[in-house]
């Protein structure tokens, strides 16, 4: 499990847009800040954070970690499974 703190961001939850939320970031949280898109928190750079974090892992360094769209993968060469993000 993999909890951000939202550091004061929020988010629009107008009925009418039920289908697009966005997360809109503050500018006193700098850290993500970093990881914003066009219209708010980008997932795409949480993804792509997310992985770097993972590259940095020493028990991870002969996973093969790709970014596909909005998933994550972890595949370790250790066992016969694939954990998806």
């Amino acid at each position: 499990m993999i909890i951000f703190s939202a550091k004061g961001s929020t988010a629009n939850l107008d009925a009418s847009q039920w289908n697009q939320v966005f997360i809109n970031v503050p500018d006193s949280a700098p850290e993500l800040k970093k990881m914003d898109g066009e219209y708010g928190l980008s997932s795409i750079k949480v993804l792509n954070y997310l992985k770097q974090l993972l590259n940095g892992i020493s028990q991870y360094q002969s996973a093969d970690i790709k970014r596909s769209k909005q998933v994550l993968r972890l595949e370790l060469s250790s066992y016969d499974y694939t954990v998806a993000l």
